[in-house]
């Protein structure tokens, strides 16, 4: 039987902090399943940030806006939502 292969390390951009020893992904602390609320089921994203950023000049608006595009399968019968201007 074949030996298992050494785990690979994580390919990580310059100037990016060492992983800590021992760190794999399953020891991240964050899990959509423990925490749904944090994850979109429908498109797998956290809420939207509708802050200003640091230094934006002016509040832009955060209501969303619906399409007349309809939506398929399992959402049939609504449209789609258009994001917000803050974003």
């Amino acid at each position: 039987m074949a030996a298992e292969p050494p785990p690979q390390k994580p390919v990580l951009p310059d100037g990016h902090p060492p992983v800590p020893a021992g760190f794999t992904s399953s020891s991240c602390p964050y899990s959509a399943d423990t925490d749904p609320a944090i994850v979109n089921p429908d498109n797998r994203m956290p809420p939207p940030n509708q802050h200003m950023a640091p230094g934006q000049a002016a509040p832009l608006p955060t209501e969303r806006e619906v399409s007349t595009i309809p939506m398929a399968g399992r959402h049939e019968g609504k449209n789609w939502i258009y994001p917000s201007e803050q974003v």
